[in-house]
Order: C-alpha cells, then structure tokens, then sequence
C-alpha cells in the first residue's frame, strides 16, 4: 500500500446465511461485497485466521473488514 499503514475498520458478525457451506474462494464473497472476511471463531474452536478454505458454519462468528462505505453497504444487505 505504498509503504503507509492502512487501518481498515472491522466488524463481528454471526456468519453471514448467504456463504455459509461454501469455502470462503468459491463464494465470490469479497469480491461482490468489498469486504474480507479475516477471521473466524467456530462454536467449537478457538478464533483463527479465514483462508480461502474455510468453510463457515452457521453459528459461526466472523469479523470482517472493510472501508467504512463497504461494511456499512454490506450491514444493509445482509442486515
């Protein structure tokens, strides 16, 4: 990012119902919605780390992040 620190604001959220079975790289989800999803803590496990792999779960709790305008976009989507 041209050698400056970017501070992207982030959400926690329950997983979103409209990713939830599908790994995070066949969802298309970042790039339709802007946002990324960094980390996720399954019910059953620690936080970790989202990766393409990852496959959410629907008690599954997620922080996203994104630019201020994207994550308040995708709050109203989702809702």
């Amino acid at each position: 990012l041209g050698g400056h620190n970017v501070v992207f604001p982030e959400v926690e959220m329950v997983a979103p119902a409209l990713i939830v079975g599908t790994p995070l790289a066949d969802s298309n989800f970042t790039w339709r919605h802007r946002v990324t999803i960094v980390r996720h803590k399954p019910a059953s496990a620690g936080c970790t780390h989202a990766d393409w792999d990852t496959v959410l779960s629907p008690s599954d709790l997620v922080v996203v992040a994104a630019t201020r305008h994207h994550l308040e976009a995708f709050a109203l989507e989702v809702g």
